[in-house]
Parts: structure tokens; C-alpha cells; sequence
């Protein structure tokens, strides 16, 4: 089997890792620069996933909200890997987090609403616009309870200064 070898945009003017990718704290802010945030496959986050740029954006919005100005703390980037693996018979809801990684299989959405690429704003927004909130029993909304565990990125050196 080959694979090509993923090498970052490697952005003039902008500091990189040795492979071009930009380096971001948590809360994708690019790392030596005052006015600039990251997210998505150009940072150097090991995992490139629709779900997790997702994520990661979330980070850095509430991050330039709170720089311009926004009542609001923050929250960092803690990435949840989310999947769908088509079988050919029933779907199977993929789901891995926190460090050591732990992993949830399931016939049923591991997430709600269960969207293609899971942002803390994006996905709900979606599902409103696209009617799949309605799909969800009343009862059910209201008794549902948050299982997000978070992943540490930290532990695996993702957030080291270049």
C-alpha cells in the first residue's frame, strides 16, 4: 500500500513545524502571532477529520470572540473523534476520546444530532435547518444527557512551541 505524505501549506510569513503545518494552542491560536488563529487540516494536529476542524474552529471562535471583546470564557480545543462505518448492513457509530483513547461502538447515533461533521454550534444549526431535531422524541431531547469525555491532546505533545 502507498500513501502520500501530508506536508502542511507552509505559509510565508508564519511559523510552521519541520513538515509545514501550523502550530496552534488550544484555542487555535497560531503559535508567535498576536492576530491569528488556525484550525482545520493546516495546523499541526495529527488528526485531519472534518469533525475535528469543526471542533477546533469552535475553539477558536469563542477565542477571537473573547479577544474583541465577547463575555465569554473561552473553551479550549478537546477533540472527539466521531465516524460512521458503512457495513453494507447496519451502520456503525464509531466514537474515540480521552487519553488513554477510549472507543464506543453502536448501532445507534453515538452523538446528537447525529451530523456528518460535529461542531459544538454547527451540527445543532444544521439539524435545525434541516428538520432533524424534530426526529428526536420531545422526552427523549429533554432527558438526553452529554456523554463528551475529552482527549488531551498535551499528553501526546500536539501543543509543544515549535
Amino acid at each position: 500500500m502507498a500513501l502520500p505524505q501530508l506536508e502542511g501549506p507552509r505559509l510565508r510569513g508564519l511559523s510552521s513545524d519541520p513538515r509545514g503545518f501550523l502550530p496552534t494552542d488550544p484555542f487555535g491560536q497560531v503559535h508567535g502571532e498576536i492576530d491569528v488563529w488556525a484550525a482545520g487540516d493546516a495546523t499541526s494536529f495529527p488528526l485531519k477529520q472534518g469533525g475535528i476542524a469543526a471542533q477546533q474552529a469552535d475553539a477558536a471562535a469563542e477565542s477571537i470572540a473573547a479577544r474583541v471583546g465577547a463575555k465569554l470564557e473561552p473553551s479550549p480545543f478537546r477533540p472527539v473523534l466521531r465516524g460512521l462505518l458503512l457495513t453494507g448492513m447496519s451502520p456503525r457509530f464509531l466514537r474515540a476520546e480521552g487519553s488513554p483513547a477510549v472507543s464506543e461502538v453502536d448501532t445507534e447515533p453515538l452523538w446528537w444530532p447525529p451530523a456528518k461533521i460535529v461542531g459544538r454550534y454547527l451540527a445543532p444549526f444544521l439539524a435545525r435547518h434541516l428538520g432533524l431535531s424534530e426526529l428526536l422524541p420531545d422526552a427523549a431531547r429533554e432527558s438526553a444527557v452529554s456523554v463528551e469525555i475529552e482527549l488531551d491532546p498535551a499528553e501526546h505533545g500536539v501543543w509543544s512551541k515549535v
